[in-house]
C-alpha cells in the first residue's frame, strides 16, 4: 500500500513539472507574439527625420550649391521577423545636375556619408587587403567588396542599441577624396567590412594564417571580415566573422592513379567570453584511409576511417589508358553518375561530372567503364 502511494505521489510530481514547463512555454509564447516590432516613438523617428532632413539640406547648401533633396528616410535596424529599432541616421538621395545620388548622415555627429559613385572602396580594399596581409603585391583578389561599419552609437546619443555597427554599402565619408590614404589610417576611421578571395601564389605557406594571426590583422587594420577567403594549390581557409575553417590538400598514389585529397581540416570559432574554441578537425592517413581497388574492369573506392568526412579527386595521367573512356560512378547517392575526363595541365586529367567540375568522392562506390556517348569533349 505504501509503495503504491509512493508511486502515486511520484506521478503527481512528475506531471505538476510538466504543467509548469508547459506553462513557462505558453508564456514564452505568449509574450513572443505580442512583444512590440518597433520598439520607437512614432513622433521620435519624425523628429529625427526633420533635423536629419534639414542638416542635410544645409550641408548641401554649403558644400554643394544647386543640389536639392529628393527623398530621405529614417535608418532603421530591423531582426528578422523581430523588432525594430530607430538610429540617428537618416537616408536619402539628392539631385545634382540632373543625376541622383545616395546620402546619409548622423544628426548626433552631423556626420555626412555621400555616394561611392566610382566604387573606389572595393578598388581600394583589395591592395590594402593584400598588404595588411603582408603578400606579395601582384596577389591576385577575386570580386573585391568593402562596406563602412558605422557605429550604431555616437557620442551623446541615447538610442536604445541592439548591435554594435551598421552596414553602409557603397557610401564614404564626405571629404574623403583618396581613399587609399583612408583607409591607411585606421585610427581616423571607422571599421571597413570586407569580402572576397585572395589567390597567392602555391609558394605562399597559407597554413602561418592561423585564426589568432588573421584576428590579429584584422584589427590592426581596421577591418571585419564579412568572408575572407585565401586559396592556393594546397590551402583554403574562410575566415567569417567569429569562425575559422582550415583545409589542406595532399597528393597520394594509387595506380593507376593519382589521388588530391583533403588531408587535414580544422574549424575554430569565437566563443561567448572571446575565447578561440575548436569546433572540429580530422587528420587523414592516406596509405590507411584511402584505398582503391581493382576488381576486374573497374574500380572500388572506400574509406576506412568513418569519423573523417573525406573528400578526393582522382586524376591519371593523360597516357594512362583508364582516360580512353568516361567511367561510371555507382554509390549509395550517386547511382549512374556519368564522370568525364578533364584535362588539368600539368596536374594531368581529372575525373569530372558533366558539367566540367572536379567530381569529390565522399564515399564508398564503384567506378564503372562507361562505354555509352562520351561527353568529354564538353567545355
Amino acid at each position: 500500500m505504501v509503495r503504491k502511494k509512493t508511486i502515486i505521489t511520484c506521478l503527481v510530481a512528475v506531471l505538476v513539472v510538466i504543467l509548469l514547463c508547459l506553462a513557462l512555454i505558453l508564456g514564452l509564447v505568449v509574450y513572443l507574439a505580442f512583444m512590440p516590432r518597433q520598439r520607437y516613438d512614432d513622433a521620435d523617428a519624425a523628429a529625427t527625420l526633420e533635423e536629419g532632413t534639414q542638416l542635410m539640406r544645409d550641408w548641401l547648401d554649403e558644400n554643394k550649391p544647386g543640389t536639392a533633396i529628393t527623398s530621405s528616410d529614417n535608418v532603421l535596424f530591423v531582426y528578422p521577423s523581430g523588432p525594430s529599432y530607430l538610429t540617428d541616421y537618416v537616408e536619402g538621395t539628392y539631385l545634382d545636375d540632373g543625376a541622383e545620388y545616395r546620402f546619409a548622415l548622423n544628426v548626433v555627429s552631423k556626420d555626412v556619408y555621400l555616394e561611392d559613385t566610382d566604387n573606389s572602396l572595393d578598388g581600394a580594399i583589395a591592395s590594402y587587403l593584400v598588404e595588411a596581409l603582408g603578400l606579395p603585391t601582384d596577389t591576385e583578389v577575386e570580386a573585391p567588396r568593402a562596406e563602412l561599419l558605422v557605429p550604431f552609437l555616437v557620442e551623446g546619443s541615447s538610442r536604445e542599441a541592439p548591435t554594435e555597427y551598421l552596414h553602409f554599402d557603397y557610401l564614404l565619408p564626405a571629404g574623403v577624396n583618396d581613399v587609399d590614404a583612408w583607409l591607411r589610417d585606421p585610427s581616423s576611421r571607422c571599421k571597413v567590412a570586407c569580402n572576397c578571395y585572395v589567390r597567392p601564389g602555391d609558394n605562399v605557406n597559407l597554413t602561418a594564417f592561423t585564426f589568432e594571426e588573421l584576428i590579429a590583422i584584422r584589427d590592426r587594420a581596421g577591418l571585419s571580415y564579412e568572408s575572407l577567403g585565401l586559396r592556393n594549390a594546397s590551402t583554403s581557409i574562410d575566415a567569417l566573422y567569429d569562425h575559422y575553417y582550415l583545409e589542406h590538400f595532399s597528393w597520394g598514389d594509387a595506380a593507376p592513379f593519382r589521388i588530391r585529397y583533403r588531408d587535414s581540416y580544422l574549424e575554430q570559432e569565437i566563443g561567448y567570453k572571446g575565447e578561440i574554441k575548436e569546433v572540429g578537425s580530422a587528420v587523414v592517413d592516406f596509405d590507411h584511409d584511402i584505398v582503391i581497388v581493382e576488381n576486374d574492369d573497374s574500380y572500388v573506392v572506400y574509406f576506412r576511417n568513418d569519423s573523417v568526412n573525406h573528400h578526393c579527386w582522382i586524376y591519371a595521367d593523360q597516357a594512362s589508358p583508364v582516360t580512353s573512356h568516361d567511367w561510371n560512378w555507382v554509390a549509395a547517392t550517386e547511382a549512374g553518375q556519368h564522370l568525364i575526363w578533364k584535362d588539368r595541365g600539368t596536374f594531368g586529367s581529372c575525373l569530372c561530372a558533366e558539367d566540367g567540375l572536379a567530381f569529390d568522392f565522399t564515399e564508398k562506390g564503384e567506378l564503372q567503364p562507361y562505354y555509352g556517348k562520351s561527353t568529354s569533349d564538353l567545355p
